[in-house]
């Protein structure tokens, strides 16, 4: 039963380590994207019109 605790601990660090870079990576990536292009926006608002486009597809048609 200690063995398990174990790996469950060693896979938190892992995981949490592994999110911290990425969020660097992230944040680095978008620092510099903001250098070069701040006055673009990085991606398009999502519309009602796209909204409706997906809901077709999630939800059962009900008839």
């Amino acid at each position: 039963m200690e063995y398990l605790h174990v790996v469950i601990e060693c896979w938190t660090i892992c995981l949490h380590l592994r999110v911290a870079r990425w969020v660097e990576l992230e944040t680095a990536y978008f620092n510099q994207l903001g250098a070069t292009t701040s006055a673009h926006i990085i991606s398009p608002p999502i519309t009602s019109r796209h909204v409706s486009s997906l809901m077709p597809s999630v939800m059962p048609t009900t008839s």
